[in-house]
């Protein structure tokens, strides 16, 4: 969206009166309550109407070393009806200006023993160095005001309504944790639903039924009431965020009894309907039609969120409209299913049933327990044992040793995969098939008595009955006898097919094609998944599961491929001398800043030699992506030892270089009198002692 086209949207909310609610300090201070812990050393932006009138700010100002913040952004809009009225700042301001206002610290600067809301008013009068007027008016879409946002940890505020959509699309793409007030009708947003139904955004502590009695501007002529001299106005109001609270792991206490009568199913949609959240029935696992207010009492470990009644991409059996019982048209509802809890048995099976039909094929998978076994599931790794380990289950089971107890999932077709337990089954399995031998012998070579001692262990099996979701989850939990299983690994379980085939093909095998093109640039190994997880790193800039999940339905996995022969054909070209540094770097996040720029290789290369020789140069992994982005703290330069920065400190009598005032030695950094890119050294002689202040703003430049 062009800025102007923006701008005139924020112009006509403010005109139409539907973005100026304010909210009340009581409200934030109930509702935060419940996180303090959590704003412990983190950054929190507010970028409301007017730093000072919000109660946002108000409440982080005389909190702020309560909570132990280490920094408070707070952003004004110039359009603000609010801007500069109790607290007026135009002394400092052209007129109705938007500024930002930055607290690193709040001190007892009235001298009354406390730190609160008078000091703030003194360090904002007296520190010019606090506010800073901004170049453009303030929007939370503006360029400075995104890149402040880059800054920040948790975002807190009462946002337009009108702009909730965009407001929270800007602070999911920036990963930004927030905590913010929104009309209750988001919820049905088509946009805000699927954040809701993927578990990326939730309601807060405060209760949706009661709505919010929220601050109207003095010159609002429609109001309901007057609270403390302020125009008010009941609005139906809640919070929304994204950090995990208490609340929503709470158990919802279910009494009531299914019965066809009470619960009567939807014309147009196999569920039920249920008219009040406390009345879901104990004892039903089918799909059920709730109302909105179930979000407040939205427990993930207990239920699963299917869509929302009017989402037609999702449910076209709604036919785009809401759910029909007995003819008509009835409220909004939540679609939600509760979750099956996993059922687990205990078996003991001989391992000559086991063994029947054991069948390993490349193209098929691996098959066993008379074919109904699948012994490589979606989620399990390549087999890994090495010989010792794979020789040490045999002879276990040879001398009648317990095997430690193995996990397998059952299946709606009556099918079964293991959860774990698959290198210990596949050891078993491949020496009955006289696939190799322990001590010279196979199982051919062996007595009839030592093979019927063998086929009649008895296993101990676990057989669990669930979803893919909780078996996958269980395997998290009990991957107890094999390896632990990488990130990557796991992530396999979910996105599965044709594409996720191919794509092991090219880098999950022992001397994949990855492997002979790329080893020396790669960390890890293959077959642990390593090379694809980097690759997946690579072409989605970070975000492996969404590339994952946008192509797993793709046939093939040529676009990776093609990308990640892309990859190193650029690092080759551009740093032909290969060094042991270049091992392990992120060659693919690197290719998508740089890979379109011309770059001189044999200047390269002279630069290299320099800083490879260069004994400030502590990180010389961090040499190529200095050369490519400019960047210095890559290289980790050498700092300055304490006893060139006293030496320094001494010769200047503790009198700051920039702005010539006196500093405690504590309270000033060293810097370079030559900056090290123009050759200067990280010597005593090159060093001079900076207040802190003005070493940031050098630091800055």
């Amino acid at each position: 969206m062009a800025q102007s086209t923006g701008n005139t949207r924020l112009q006509q909310a403010k005109r139409n009166k539907k973005d100026e609610f304010y909210t009340q300090l009581s409200d934030i201070e109930k509702e935060l309550y419940h996180y303090r812990e959590h704003f412990k050393g983190k950054v929190v932006f507010c970028n409301c109407d007017d730093p000072y009138e919000s109660n946002f700010f108000k409440y982080f100002a005389m909190n702020f070393n309560f909570l132990k913040l280490k920094k408070l952004i707070a952003t004004c809009y110039s359009a603000s009806p609010v801007m500069g009225k109790e607290f007026p700042l135009f002394d400092r301001l052209n007129g109705k200006q938007a500024f930002k206002i930055e607290i690193t610290e709040v001190k007892d600067e009235t001298g009354n023993g406390a730190t609160g809301l008078a000091d703030v008013e003194v360090l904002l009068k007296n520190n010019k160095n606090v506010l800073t007027i901004l170049e453009g008016n303030g929007d939370f879409r503006s360029k400075e005001c995104v890149e402040l946002l880059k800054q920040v940890d948790i975002v807190v505020t009462n946002p337009p309504f009108s702009l909730f959509r965009e407001y929270v699309a800007q602070l999911v793409e920036y990963g930004k944790e927030f905590i913010i007030i929104a009309n209750k009708n988001a919820i049905t947003y088509k946009e805000i639903f699927k954040l809701i139904k993927e578990d990326r955004l939730w309601l807060g502590y405060r209760n949706i039924n009661q709505d919010m009695w929220l601050i109207l501007p003095d010159e609002e002529e429609k109001y309901e009431k007057i609270i403390d001299g302020k125009k008010m106005k009941h609005i139906m109001a809640c919070w929304f965020t994204n950090i995990e609270t208490t609340k929503r792991h709470e158990e919802l206490i279910l009494y009531k009894k299914y019965t066809p009568d009470e619960y009567p199913k939807y014309d147009n949609y196999d569920a039920i309907n249920v008219d009040k959240v406390a009345e879901i029935p104990m004892d039903y696992d089918g799909v059920m039609g709730v109302p909105i207010t179930f979000l407040d009492k939205y427990n993930p470990d207990q239920f699963e969120i299917l869509g929302l009644d009017d989402h037609r991409l999702e449910y076209p059996q709604w036919r785009g409209r809401g759910p029909d019982l007995n003819g008509k048209a009835i409220y909004r509802r939540i679609i939600i299913q509760k979750r099956k809890k996993m059922k687990i048995e205990l078996h003991e099976i001989p391992v000559r049933e086991i063994c029947d039909r054991y069948k390993d094929s490349e193209e098929e998978g691996v098959f066993a327990y008379g074919g109904k076994l699948n012994v490589r599931p979606k989620y399990q790794r390549e087999f890994v044992y090495d010989d010792k380990k794979r020789n040490a289950v045999i002879e276990t089971v040879n001398k009648n040793f317990p095997l430690n107890v193995m996990y397998w999932a059952k299946n709606e077709d009556s099918t079964f995969e293991i959860i774990d337990g698959q290198q210990r089954t596949l050891s078993l399995c491949q020496y009955v098939d006289n696939a190799f031998s322990v001590d010279n012998m196979s199982f051919a070579s062996l007595t009839e008595t030592a093979q019927k001692r063998i086929l009649d262990y008895n296993l101990m099996i676990y057989i669990c009955e669930g979803n893919d979701e909780e078996k996958l989850e269980w395997f998290r939990t009990i991957n107890i006898a094999g390896e632990k299983l990488t990130d990557q690994e796991l992530r396999n379980a979910t996105y599965t097919g044709a594409w996720l085939t191919d794509a092991k093909r090219h880098f999950s095998k022992s001397n994949c094609p990855a492997y002979g093109l790329a080893s020396k640039y790669m960390n890890g190994s293959p077959i642990r998944q390593d090379y694809l997880e980097t690759a997946l790193k690579w072409i989605g800039n970070g975000n492996i599961e969404e590339y994952m999940d946008a192509h797993k339905t793709a046939p093939n996995a040529i676009e990776l491929w093609l990308y990640f022969q892309s990859v190193i054909a650029w690092v080759q070209a551009v740093f032909p001398v290969y060094r042991k540094e270049m091992k392990g770097l992120d060659w693919g996040i690197l290719f998508n800043q740089y890979g379109k720029a011309d770059y001189d290789s044999k200047a390269l290369e002279s630069r290299i030699k320099e800083l490879m020789e260069d004994e400030d140069v502590t990180n010389k992994k961090g040499i190529y992506e200095y050369l490519l982005s400019g960047e210095e703290r890559k290289l980790n330069l050498r700092a300055f030892t304490d006893k060139m920065k006293r030496e320094a400190y001494e010769r200047q009598n503790g009198v700051c270089t920039k702005c010539g005032q006196h500093f405690e030695f504590e309270q000033m950094e060293g810097d370079h009198i030559v900056p090290w890119s123009k050759g200067g050294k990280t010597t005593a002689e090159n060093c001079q002692m900076l207040c802190r202040k003005d070493n940031g703003i050098k630091s800055d430049k």
